[in-house]
Parts: C-alpha cells; structure tokens; sequence
C-alpha cells in the first residue's frame, strides 16, 4: 500500500562533495518499511515530474525517522 506524506529533515550530513546523508521525521513511512533495502520515492522540488527512487540505508520505527544517502548526479538530487 503506497504512503505519502511531507516529511521533515531532522539530520543533514555532507559525507563528501557529491554525497549526503539525510535522517527524514517519516512516521507514516517509518513505521511501514520493513528494513533495509527499501525504497522511498523522494519529490525534489517543485517542477520535477518524476520522483527520485532513493535506498533506504536505516530506519527507526520506535523514533519514526528514516536515514538515505544518495549521491548527487543530476537535476533531480542537486
């Protein structure tokens, strides 16, 4: 079953020049993901139409947050 919701930046890491880490406040979205190697859908603004699939690397479902890391390769994760 599909989930969307707005989720909130708690934690923003710079790793190196192309690449970030972000723990994202996802109660909805924490809470239904069954573990590492899951995918979130990610919108990257407001003109992008296509949303970015984007691993997610950790979850905390007691905390409700989620952790990704993605590199940045194009319009769409700048």
């Amino acid at each position: 079953m599909p989930i969307q919701e707005t989720c909130s930046v708690a934690e923003a890491v710079r790793l190196n020049d192309y690449a970030y880490s972000f723990t994202l406040e996802a109660p909805g979205i924490a809470a239904a993901i069954a573990g590492p190697g899951q995918f979130v859908h990610i919108k990257c603004g407001h003109s992008r139409l296509l949303r970015r699939p984007i691993s997610v690397c950790e979850w905390q479902a007691d905390q409700q947050r989620l952790r990704i890391v993605f590199e940045i390769r194009g319009e769409g994760t700048d």
